[in-house]
C-alpha cells in the first residue's frame, strides 16, 4: 500500500505541538493574573476621580439653598471641562435616590459602562432630607489605551517566548531524535533490500541508540534464520530415496537417566519419593501459613528442577504450580482462570492438528517413529509471560508438538512437510542441530501458524537426540541458564526478583 502524504515534519510537528502546550499553559496562568491587575488599576483610578470630589463635598455641604448646590456643582464641573475633560459628568441624588440635578442632559443617569465612576455621600441642610450622593463619571479612554498597551506587550512577551521555545526545541529534536531516526530510516531501507546487518547505531537519546541495537539484532537474526532455512532444505534435499523404515525399529529405549523412577539422586539433591511428599504438601498448605511462602521459593528456585532429571515431567509442573499458588496467589488464581476458559477449546485444537501432521506424514511416507504434543502448565506460562514481559495471548509456545524420527536427515524432511502444512514464522526457528546449545541439546524449533491464526511450536528429534535430550542434563542447564536471565524492570519486586536477591545473598 503507498504511504499517504508525507505532511509536516516531525521535527517541526513535535516542535509546533511543545511550544503551543506550554504557550497555552503560561497563558492560562497569567492572563487572569493579568485581567486581576487591570481591575486593581481600574479600581485605583475611580479612588483618585473619588477624592477629586473631595473640595465640592466641603461647598455643598456649607450651601444653604438648594440653587447654591446647583452653583457650586456647575463651577466645579466647569473647571474640569476648561482642562480639557469634556467627558467629566456629575450627578447629584438625595437620600432616596432620585436625582436632583446632572450637568449633561445627554448621560444616563448611571453613566456609561465602561466610564471611570466614584459616589460619595454627602450631608447638607440644602438637600432634601439632608442627606444625598454625587456620583462622578470620566470617560476611560485613557485607562482604554493603557490597558491595550499592556494586553499588546503581553503578546509580544508571549510571541517571543513562542518562537524562542520553538526553535530551541527544533534544535535539541532535530539532534536526539531526527538524525539517529534518519539512520535508522537509511539502515530499514538497506535491510529492505537485503542487506540485513546494515542498521548502524546512532548517536542521540538512549532511547535511539537502545532502538538501533534492536534493529540491527533483528536484521542479523533474520539472516541467520534465512540462512539455517537454506541450509535445512538443502539438508533435506539430500535425504536419500532409501526404502521405509519400520519406526518400531528406533523406538527410543528408556534408560535410568531416562527417567525410569530410579535414578540415583547426589546426596544433596531429593530423591523423586521425596519430591512427590513435597508436592502433596505444598498442594495442601494455605497461602497465609508462616512457612508457606519459605517452602514455595526453595522448591521453586532449586528443588522443582530435580523432578525433571528424574524424567518426570509430570511432577516438575505440579511442583511449580503449587509453588506459584503460594507465592503468588491472586496472579496465579487469574491465570488458572483464563486457561480454564481456553481448555475446552485446546483439547479438540490439538486433536485437529495431530490429525493434520499424521496425515501430511503419512503422504509422504515420513517414518516418524513418535508424534507427541504438550500444554505448557500454568507456572510455565506465568514465567514466560514475566521474563518476556508477553500477554498469554502472545505466546507462541504454550501449544507445542513433538516428532520423533529414526535419523538426523530424517529431521529435515519432516522440517518440510510441517512448513509446507503450516504458515512458518521466519524469526522463530531454530536449527539446534547444525548449531547445538552449550548443554549439547540437538533438535529442530519451529513456530507455526495455523489457518485460524493460532501459534504453536513444532520440535523435530532424531531418536538419539530425544534419547540424550530425555537425560536431564541439557534440560537442568538451560532451566538454570534461564533462571539467570536479567528480569524486566516492571517485575524487578515480584517473585522472580526474590529468588534472583535469595541466590545473590
Amino acid at each position: 500500500m503507498p504511504l499517504s502524504r508525507r505532511g509536516l515534519p516531525l521535527g517541526w510537528r513535535l516542535a509546533i505541538i511543545t511550544s503551543l502546550i506550554v504557550v497555552a499553559v503560561m497563558g492560562g496562568v497569567t492572563i487572569p493574573a493579568r485581567v486581576h491587575d487591570m481591575r486593581l488599576d481600574k479600581a485605583g483610578r475611580e479612588e483618585l476621580l473619588a477624592e477629586s470630589l473631595s473640595p465640592l463635598i466641603v461647598q455643598i455641604e456649607r450651601a444653604r439653598t438648594l440653587a447654591e448646590v446647583e452653583r457650586r456643582i456647575a463651577a466645579f464641573h466647569g473647571a474640569f471641562v476648561e482642562r480639557g475633560y469634556e467627558q467629566h459628568h456629575l450627578v447629584l441624588r438625595d437620600a432616596s435616590g432620585e436625582v436632583l440635578l446632572r450637568t449633561a442632559r445627554g448621560v444616563s443617569e448611571d453613566g456609561s459602562e465602561d466610564a471611570l465612576r466614584a459616589t460619595v455621600e454627602v450631608t447638607s441642610a440644602a438637600l432634601p432630607g439632608g442627606r444625598g450622593a454625587v456620583t462622578v463619571f470620566e470617560d476611560a479612554a485613557s485607562w482604554k489605551r493603557a490597558a491595550a498597551t499592556r494586553w499588546r506587550s503581553w503578546a509580544l512577551h508571549v510571541g517571543v517566548t513562542l518562537f524562542c521555545i520553538l526553535l530551541v526545541l527544533h534544535l535539541a529534536i532535530g539532534m536526539l531524535v531526527l538524525r539517529p531516526l534518519d539512520k535508522l530510516l537509511a539502515g530499514v531501507r538497506k535491510m529492505e533490500m537485503g542487506l540485513w546487518d546494515a542498521v548502524e547505531v546512532p548517536r542521540g537519546a538512549w532511547e535511539m541508540r537502545w532502538l538501533g541495537w534492536r534493529f540491527r539484532n533483528m536484521g542479523q537474526e533474520l539472516q541467520r534464520t534465512v540462512q539455517r532455512l537454506v541450509a535445512a532444505e538443502r539438508r533435506a534435499s539430500r535425504v536419500g530415496d532409501d526404502a521405509p523404515r519400520d519406526p518400531r525399529d528406533f523406538e527410543p529405549a528408556r534408560t535410568g537417566d531416562a527417567g525410569d523412577g530410579h535414578r540415583t539422586a547426589g546426596p544433596e539433591e531429593p530423591g523423586l519419593a521425596d519430591l512427590w511428599a513435597r508436592c502433596h504438601q505444598l498442594e495442601s498448605m494455605d497461602p497465609e501459613s508462616p512457612s508457606a511462602h519459605e517452602l514455595a521459593t526453595r522448591v521453586w528456585s532449586e528443588e522443582a528442577v530435580f523432578a525433571e532429571r528424574f524424567g518426570d515431567m509430570e511432577l516438575r509442573a505440579r511442583l511449580e504450580n503449587a509453588a506459584l499458588r503460594l507465592l503468588v496467589p491472586d496472579e496465579f488464581a487469574a491465570l488458572e482462570r483464563k486457561l480454564v476458559k481456553r481448555e475446552k477449546a485446546i483439547q479438540p485444537w490439538i486433536r485437529r492438528r495431530l490429525d493434520e501432521l499424521r496425515r501430511a506424514l503419512d503422504a509422504e511416507r515420513i517414518p516418524y517413529v513418535r508424534l507427541e504434543y504438550r500444554v505448557k502448565h500454568a507456572a510455565g506460562i506465568w514465567r514466560k509471560m514475566e521474563t518476556a514481559g508477553l500477554r498469554l495471548e502472545e505466546l507462541h509456545d504454550v501449544i507445542g508438538f513433538r516428532i520423533i524420527v529414526p535419523t538426523e536427515p530424517d529431521c529435515y524432511w519432516v522440517l518440510g512437510i510441517v512448513h509446507g502444512v503450516f504458515q512458518p514464522l521466519v524469526g522463530r526457528f531454530r536449527d539446534y542441530i547444525a548449531e547445538p546449545k552449550p548443554s549439547g541439546y540437538q533438535s529442530l524449533h519451529t513456530t507455526l501458524r495455523a489457518a485460524d491464526g493460532t501459534l504453536f511450536e513444532v520440535q523435530i528429534r532424531s531418536v538419539a537426540m530425544h534419547v540424550d535430550a530425555e537425560r536431564g542434563d541439557a534440560a537442568h542447564v538451560l532451566y538454570k541458564q534461564r533462571q539467570d536471565k536479567p528480569l524486566p524492570p516492571r517485575r524487578r519486586g515480584g517473585l522472580l526478583g526474590l529468588i534472583s536477591r535469595r541466590r545473590r545473598e
